[in-house]
Protein backbone atom coordinates (compact mmCIF):
# COMPACT_ATOMS: atom_id res chain seq x y z
CA UNK A 1 0.00 0.00 0.00
CA UNK A 2 1.27 3.36 -0.54
CA UNK A 3 1.75 6.13 1.77
CA UNK A 4 -1.82 7.54 1.71
CA UNK A 5 -3.76 4.84 2.61
CA UNK A 6 -2.87 4.99 5.58
CA UNK A 7 -4.92 8.05 7.07
CA UNK A 8 -2.03 8.67 9.98
CA UNK A 9 0.56 9.15 7.10
CA UNK A 10 -2.06 10.76 4.72
CA UNK A 11 -2.74 13.57 7.22
CA UNK A 12 -0.02 15.52 7.37
CA UNK A 13 -0.56 17.41 11.32
CA UNK A 14 -0.79 14.04 13.04
CA UNK A 15 2.43 12.91 10.74
CA UNK A 16 4.02 16.02 12.04
CA UNK A 17 2.51 15.15 15.48
CA UNK A 18 3.76 11.78 16.04
CA UNK A 19 7.58 13.47 14.96
CA UNK A 20 7.08 16.24 17.45
CA UNK A 21 6.54 13.51 19.97
CA UNK A 22 9.86 11.99 19.31
CA UNK A 23 8.80 9.08 17.60
CA UNK A 24 11.18 8.04 15.17
CA UNK A 25 10.68 6.38 11.52
CA UNK A 26 10.91 2.88 12.90
CA UNK A 27 8.53 3.31 15.45
CA UNK A 28 6.04 5.21 13.06
CA UNK A 29 6.02 2.32 10.98
CA UNK A 30 5.20 0.19 13.77
CA UNK A 31 2.22 1.93 15.47
CA UNK A 32 0.77 2.91 11.61
CA UNK A 33 1.48 -0.68 10.41
CA UNK A 34 3.45 0.19 7.53
CA UNK A 35 6.76 -0.04 5.67
CA UNK A 36 9.54 2.48 6.26
CA UNK A 37 9.42 3.70 3.11
CA UNK A 38 6.13 4.67 3.49
CA UNK A 39 6.96 7.10 5.89
CA UNK A 40 9.70 8.52 4.51
CA UNK A 41 7.70 8.98 1.34
CA UNK A 42 4.72 10.48 3.59
CA UNK A 43 7.82 13.07 5.40
CA UNK A 44 9.01 13.81 1.75
CA UNK A 45 5.90 14.35 -0.40
CA UNK A 46 4.25 16.58 3.13
CA UNK A 47 7.46 18.80 2.61
CA UNK A 48 8.57 17.95 6.33
CA UNK A 49 12.04 18.89 7.28
CA UNK A 50 14.28 18.20 10.47
CA UNK A 51 14.07 19.06 13.02
CA UNK A 52 10.58 18.50 13.24
CA UNK A 53 10.16 21.57 15.36
CA UNK A 54 8.76 25.52 14.01
CA UNK A 55 9.54 28.90 14.89
CA UNK A 56 13.28 28.21 14.88
CA UNK A 57 14.91 31.53 14.86
CA UNK A 58 17.47 32.41 12.43
CA UNK A 59 20.36 32.33 14.65
CA UNK A 60 19.39 29.04 15.81
CA UNK A 61 18.96 27.62 12.22
CA UNK A 62 22.64 28.35 11.38
CA UNK A 63 23.65 26.79 14.70
CA UNK A 64 22.44 23.77 13.22
CA UNK A 65 23.14 24.27 9.93
CA UNK A 66 19.40 24.45 8.28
Amino acid sequence: MRWYHYPELADRETLIAMLRAGLSVRDICTNVGCTKTAVASAIRNHGIQRPFVEGLSDEMKKKLRL
